[in-house]
């Protein structure tokens, strides 16, 4: 894989829903418009209240031990009124649901364009707690946001609402997350080398996606993962191929803090030297 195959990530603020045609019908896209305007509610609504816990509180919760410790999750769990998706005894997770454009910067974009002419859903992680991996504690970060693997265009959300079982974009977009954290380190080399996968949205049917290795930025680049959906089947619309792609994911548990497709604040870092090969 050359260099070139990894793409840096774009600006992830929120993004104006787009006027455009999706691609499918007046029903599904009413369907997905609405989807997207309450996530990104929620998702600012959780932002907030992270951004408003008092730092001491972090600090305990990232560095005390014990009663201080608990103490400290305790007012952060109660400030952020929602809980956990996982947690250990020094980090709490949350997921959130980011509506944005679509999120790879390709080397053909024109600018002011947006890429494909696509919106997304996209799935970020928000960690609290104990953080950086072995750093010194003056250096530990206590809370970051995180881009973590997985995005659905609005033409294949809208082709999960025609397509779906009716369980709903936000039940397909997690079943698609969580099968993601199924997957160990052998998997994602597989999966990468193909370059696009099929991957399960519970019973409701499968996402076809790409499958990219991306350039999060900063002092020090690190690679992570992207699944980018860009159309959705239902089970009976899958081919034998794509069945296979999709049993990959029913071996084992999701493990959402220490699985290979973990937050990059939780996992051993991916450095390029070990993908752009």
């Amino acid at each position: 894989m050359s260099a070139a195959s990894a793409l840096p990530l774009g600006d992830a603020g929120f993004r104006p829903l787009a006027l455009r045609n999706p691609g499918v019908g007046t029903v599904a896209r009413r369907e997905v418009r609405e989807f997207m305007a309450e996530a990104a509610v929620e998702t600012r609504r959780l932002m907030r209240r992270a951004t408003g816990i008092p730092a001491e509180t972090l600090t305990a919760a990232a560095l005390k031990g014990g009663t201080g410790r608990d103490r400290a999750f305790g007012r952060i769990e109660q400030a952020m009124q929602v809980s956990p998706l996982a947690g250990t005894g020094t980090v709490r997770v949350w997921r959130l649901l980011l509506p944005r454009g679509f999120p790879l910067v390709r080397l053909d974009d024109q600018a002011g364009r947006a890429s494909r002419g696509r919106d997304c859903i996209e799935v970020h992680g928000l960690a609290i707690g104990r953080l950086g991996r072995g750093l010194p504690r003056a250096d530990m970060l206590t809370r970051a946001d995180r881009p973590w693997n997985f995005a659905a265009t609005d033409h294949a959300l809208g082709r999960c609402v025609e397509r779906g079982d009716g369980s709903g974009l936000r039940v397909a977009v997690r079943a698609a997350h969580d099968a993601l954290q199924t997957l160990n380190a052998d998997d994602v080399a597989r999966v990468l080398a193909a370059g696009n996968w099929t991957v399960p949205a519970g019973a409701s049917g499968a996402w076809l996606c790409e499958v990219h290795p991306t350039l999060e930025q900063g002092d020090t680049p690190e690679v992570g993962i992207l699944f980018v959906a860009n159309t959705f089947l239902s089970m009976d619309m899958l081919g034998d191929d794509q069945r296979r792609q999709v049993a990959l994911f029913w071996r084992r548990a999701p493990d959402f803090l220490q699985g290979a497709l973990a937050l990059s604040v939780l996992r051993p870092a991916i450095l390029p030297s070990q993908v752009l090969q």
